[in-house]
């Protein structure tokens, strides 16, 4: 059964996150404007309209600090979002040549940043001066590339692992149907040549999307994935 319905953006809804700091809140996004929701009064409480052209793909809260949001865009750029100040992002950068298709704040710190796109590359950012701006909402932050990894193909997305050492991304299903999961060591990632560790799945179809959980009886970190 619905437990309860919120109202959409007027258009598709492209990406969706709850944040991990507070249950009740949950980000979605159109191809042009970003929602944050309080579920408990089923109230938008921020709305952020990038200016950018390009449009939005989807979007990830940071892990540690619930006021930060990372969207990812058709052109490529990332830009990094405070719900205290939705006029504009606070800061943003062209990540990619061609389009972003996934993203992933570090598990282990608050301004690290992956990023993935049709340019068979997954970047390593570090968002500088974060940590100074969510103490003063008025100050700015810029990035900074830690380093690189050139894929075989395009990744359309890319995550952390809950350990923190290591990548994990998918292709895109636009050019290549598979089943695998490609992992990468994030300690060797200014090696651009870094080798990935191929991993088969199960599943009959090219994999959509994946996701983490923790075993309730052992405690190990499970890795989740579906297909089409």
């Amino acid at each position: 059964n619905t437990d309860r319905m919120l109202p959409g953006l007027g258009r598709s809804i492209l990406g969706m996150d709850w944040s991990p700091v507070e249950h009740s809140t949950l980000a979605h996004c159109s191809a042009s404007e970003i929602a944050i929701w309080d579920t408990r009064k089923r109230k938008a409480t921020c709305i952020f309209k990038p200016q950018s052209r390009d449009g939005l793909l989807t979007i990830r809260w940071n892990f540690h600090n619930n006021f930060l949001l990372a969207s990812a865009h058709s052109g490529g750029q990332v830009c990094i979002w405070d719900r205290r100040r939705p006029d504009a992002p606070i800061c943003n950068t062209l990540a990619h040549r061609t389009s972003l298709l996934g993203m992933d704040w570090s598990v282990q710190s608050a301004t690290e940043l992956i990023t993935c796109g049709q340019d068979n590359v997954i970047r390593f950012w570090d968002v500088q001066l974060l940590a100074q701006h969510t103490q003063t909402p008025q100050s700015t932050a810029i990035f900074k590339e830690q380093g690189s990894i050139n894929t075989p193909c395009p990744m359309s997305k890319v995550y952390c692992t809950p350990m923190g050492d290591k990548v994990v991304s998918i292709t895109s299903k636009l050019e290549y149907r598979d089943n695998t999961i490609w992992m990468w060591d994030a300690v060797q990632c200014k090696n651009a040549q870094v080798n990935a560790e191929v991993i088969n799945t199960p599943n009959a179809d090219f994999i959509k999307n994946l996701a983490f959980r923790s075993d309730p009886a052992t405690g190990q970190q499970q890795c989740i994935t579906w297909s089409a």
